[in-house]
């Protein structure tokens, strides 16, 4: 991705693709590139890059808990970082949980159809019931 200014030839324009921005002075766009928010842009990116085949999505998770997520997707490979979304209606419950593993070997295993149905038993349930939970290969927009 294009981190640097671009002109074009009918107007003087500067432009981030990167924030899709579009300024008329350059020294401003020199103070853009050196703000917060355009640093936190170019990291999202070197991150996303980073993670790129790495990630899981998880959702439908109904009365699991990070713990036993954590427990189960472990049991995959390394899990070397989580993004958790908190579900908006029903406190105390997850939303969706992005694992990123170590390498892309466990993302190809978890996502095969050998291990296509990931069911995990909901702790604390008598008789015991079991959550059906949605796995997705996590991608970014280009």
């Amino acid at each position: 991705m294009n981190h640097q200014p671009t002109t074009t030839a009918l107007t003087p324009l500067l432009r981030c693709d990167l924030c899709s921005l579009t300024l008329l002075v350059s020294n401003t766009l020199e103070s853009h590139f050196m703000g917060k928010n355009h640093q936190m842009a170019v990291q999202g990116v070197d991150r996303r890059a980073q993670q790129e085949g790495k990630t899981v999505c998880l959702k439908k998770l109904g009365e699991l808990k990070l713990p036993e997520l954590h427990s189960y997707m472990s049991t995959f490979g390394t899990v070397v970082n989580m993004e958790v979304k908190k579900h908006k209606e029903i406190q105390g419950r997850l939303h969706q949980v992005i694992m990123e593993f170590e390498n892309e070997e466990v993302v190809c295993v978890i996502l095969s159809k050998d291990v296509r149905e990931h069911k995990m038993n909901v702790p604390g349930s008598d008789p015991p019931r079991f959550q059906a939970i949605q796995i997705y290969e996590r991608k970014f927009k280009n």
